[in-house]
């Protein structure tokens, strides 16, 4: 992947939740102060703020990662007993 496509990879930030029993519904709007890249620049930020644009303009593909701390794609662990995560619906509008 070359250094440009990285400006089009950006994470939700910083809407976020810590993975707990229940049913959970995240909503997040494509406004650049929502999301930041994988540079950890948001899309608001005036660096950032074209490519962030243009990513909205030119969508390719749309994924989910989990992770925590400041690493958003790198997984989720369970410590102290065993647990069960189900991603039951995914929409874009």
């Amino acid at each position: 992947m070359g250094y440009a496509a990285y400006w089009q990879l950006w994470w939700a930030n910083p809407v976020s939740y810590t993975l707990a029993n229940g049913l959970i519904t995240l909503s997040v709007p494509l406004t650049g102060d929502q999301w930041s890249s994988v540079f950890g620049a948001f899309g608001s930020d005036p660096a950032a703020a074209a490519a962030f644009a243009d990513s909205l303009a030119n969508v390719n593909g749309i994924g989910v990662t989990f992770g925590g701390g400041c690493f958003f794609g790198h997984g989720v662990n369970v410590s102290g007993g065993p647990a069960t995560f189900q991603l039951l619906s995914y929409s874009v509008f």
